[in-house]
């Protein structure tokens, strides 16, 4: 055999092997990179699953995706670019697939069970319904400095339920308004707040309106982040109570509006984007 068809036939039995380790583009996403990024999807879609009322609906889970294509560095189109050419390279996303199983294995030894729970459906005349981490340690360094939930009714939900919302702080010195917010079918919304300056407990309480029906509860807590150090949430509870007659007057104290259709556009989609916050903090929390 000739020396040039030695060649060429030793190039064709080499060609898989030589494919097998073709570098990656710089323009595709790297290997642990990818694989890191693949595991904060499923993270957050395991966060969206369990917080059913924060993402209830496909945009504020495109707004969680992108938050977490964001936290990257990367667009949704160098992502499906990516995954496209890993497509075309089996080998190589299958190395991606296993090392992605490897971080979720590793995140998931370590979570915190406790904090994971979901107490939306909960029958009963006082019952906790917050479902949410209950302790945050807040700094300069953190994706957010809200606190939010946007909760819808279920079954167990009755009219006039009052929800009392409360959080101790450590270490806070600047003030901290707190609002909870009830939307009704009617389009009108009531709001109850409180605006402290103290480390200790803070409540803020609202009753709803007997005679309405409640599309969605919501809550939204701005927290000051110190300059230096840390700024510690505690004992986080929002408890639902039933319509106590005697104590329903001081539904009084309450700001109701009539909410015009620009303004709810603002208000369905300043929560979510807060919600994305959150959810990208509890991702974090499970590395």
């Amino acid at each position: 055999m000739r020396l040039g068809n030695i060649v060429i036939a030793a190039a064709i039995i080499m060609q898989p092997f030589i494919t097998g380790c073709k570098r990656v583009p710089s323009s595709i996403i790297q290997p642990e990179e990818m694989a890191q990024l693949l595991a904060d999807i499923h993270t957050g879609e395991s966060v969206a699953e369990q917080n059913y009322g924060e993402f209830c609906n496909d945009s504020t889970k495109r707004i969680l995706k992108q938050s977490i294509y964001a936290r990257h560095g990367v667009s949704e189109e160098i992502v499906d670019t990516s995954l496209m050419w890993y497509g075309h390279n089996l080998e190589r996303y299958q190395k991606i697939y296993d090392r992605t199983i490897e971080i979720l294995e590793n995140r998931l030894a370590h979570i915190n069970v406790a904090s994971s729970g979901n107490a939306l459906n909960v029958a009963g005349d006082s019952v906790d319904v917050w479902y949410s981490s209950r302790h945050l340690t807040l700094n300069n360094h953190k994706p957010t400095n809200f606190i939010t939930f946007s909760i819808c009714p279920d079954e167990n939900w009755e009219h006039g339920d009052v929800y009392i919302w409360r959080l101790k702080t450590l270490n806070n010195n600047k003030p901290l308004p707190i609002t909870i917010t009830a939307e009704y079918a009617d389009g009108v919304i009531e709001t109850s707040s409180s605006n402290n300056t103290n480390n200790g407990w803070h409540v803020v309480q609202l009753a709803t309106d007997s005679t309405k029906n409640m599309q969605r509860i919501y809550g939204v807590a701005h927290i000051s982040l110190p300059e230096t150090g840390q700024l510690y949430i505690d004992s986080i509870s929002l408890v639902r109570k039933r319509l106590n007659q005697d104590t329903y007057n001081t539904r009084y104290k309450q700001k109701i509006y009539n909410r015009p259709n620009n303004q709810a556009s603002i208000l369905s989609n300043a929560v979510p984007q807060n919600n994305a916050a959150i959810a990208l903090q509890k991702i974090d929390n499970a590395k």
